[in-house]
């Protein structure tokens, strides 16, 4: 519900991530799978994945964003992560990824909102995606986002007052942190993702009354492996993050 993902672009690599935040009773909900074609976190009691990369080395994660109304006769939020995965299973470069998760969203009518980042090794494209409206950026570098809209800033105002805050105080200091780290390998994003600041609405690994962070991953990958470290149905500074190199079919 409110979450953390981003994408860095390194020299041989690509690093995508997500903290996933929801309520209490969803921390046992994620499972970590892979096979040939892809690797990726899904739901237990729902379909779709929340994060993922494919064989081609093509990525997906998703947040929910500001407008959290479902008109009559439109699917939930949900609808969007059941779009990733299907988009990780079909899609072989980023523009087929970005054009697909488009065409079934336009097709689709889905209610509330997402900020979703689709990337390769070079490239992320945001797409923030609000029933008839979507605008999209291409970033080259890296992107970090949590729940707010950046491009349709005007749909904004659908937040709570204090959720808004909340959400551009924890991208502030997810930025401050980064730009305080050395980040190479997808190891090194753990002490960010498991963050926690003096003040509360700070916390990159949260731990509040009703939203916790109930799982964490990070895909570190390059063209010769990918390798995920994930810390998953728990907060992701209660655990070790298991790492897993996965080697996909050629």
């Amino acid at each position: 519900m409110e979450c953390m993902v981003g994408w860095i672009r390194k020299k041989k690599n690509f690093l995508l991530f997500k903290n996933r935040d929801s309520k209490r009773e969803h921390l046992k909900t994620n499972v970590f799978v892979k096979d040939d074609t892809m690797a990726c976190v899904i739901y237990t009691n729902r379909k779709g994945c929340w994060a993922g990369v494919n064989k081609y080395g093509i990525g997906f994660v998703s947040a929910k964003g500001p407008y959290r109304i479902i008109p009559k006769n439109h699917s939930s939020w949900k609808r969007f992560n059941e779009i990733g995965e299907t988009v990780l299973k079909q899609a072989n470069t980023l523009i087929e990824a970005k054009e697909l998760f488009l065409k079934i969203y336009k097709n689709h009518k889905i209610g509330e909102s997402a900020n979703v980042l689709l990337c390769d090794k070079n490239r992320a494209y945001l797409l923030e995606l609000c029933l008839d409206k979507i605008d999209t950026k291409l970033y080259s570098d890296h992107v970090f986002k949590t729940n707010h809209f950046e491009l349709l800033d005007s749909l904004n105002s659908a937040f709570k007052e204090a959720q808004l805050e909340t959400s551009k105080v924890r991208l502030k200091k997810f930025e401050e942190l980064f730009e305080k780290s050395d980040i190479e390998q997808g190891k090194d994003l753990i002490s960010l993702l498991t963050h926690h600041s003096e003040r509360k609405n700070e916390n990159i690994c949260r731990h509040e009354s009703i939203i916790m962070t109930v799982g964490s991953v990070v895909f570190d990958s390059s063209d010769r492996k990918t390798c995920a470290y994930y810390n998953i149905n728990k907060s992701p500074c209660g655990g070790i993050f298991k790492k897993e190199i996965i080697s996909f079919a050629t």
